[in-house]
C-alpha cells in the first residue's frame, strides 16, 4: 500500500539530514519511524488498559475486597508497575548522588 504525507519544512529538513546521517534514503527512515511510533503507540494504549484495569482493581479492593483471582491479577499487575519505575528510580537516584556530592564539593555537608 502506498500512502503519501505531507510534511512541513522544517521536519522534512530533519528527516533528511537523520538519512543523511544515517546513510540510508529518506523513505527508509520514514518507513522505520513510523513503524516504530506505531509500535510504541500500541504498547501505550495496552499499557492504559492494563493500568485502568489495575486502578479499577486497588478501587475494588478498598470498598469490597478481591477475590483470589482479583488479588492475584493485582499483584501481577502492581509488579509491572514496579518492573516499569524501576528505570525511574534509578535515574532519580543517581541525580540524587550527583547532587550529594555537589554539595560535598561545595565544602558543606549537604544540610
Amino acid at each position: 500500500m502506498s500512502v503519501t504525507i505531507v510534511l512541513n519544512d522544517q521536519l522534512a529538513d530533519q528527516l533528511r539530514a537523520q538519512a543523511r546521517l544515517e546513510q540510508q534514503s529518506v523513505e527508509a527512515l520514514a518507513q522505520e519511524l513510523l513503524a516504530e511510533a506505531v509500535r510504541q503507540r500500541g504498547l501505550a494504549a495496552a499499557w492504559d488498559r492494563r493500568n485502568q484495569r489495575r486502578v479499577d482493581l486497588i478501587r475494588k479492593s478498598t470498598r469490597r475486597g478481591l477475590s483470589v483471582e482479583e488479588q492475584a491479577e493485582l499483584d501481577s499487575l502492581q509488579a509491572d508497575v514496579d518492573e516499569r519505575l524501576a528505570h525511574w528510580d534509578a535515574k532519580l537516584f543517581e541525580q540524587l548522588s550527583d547532587l550529594e556530592q555537589a554539595a560535598e564539593n561545595l565544602g558543606g555537608d549537604g544540610k
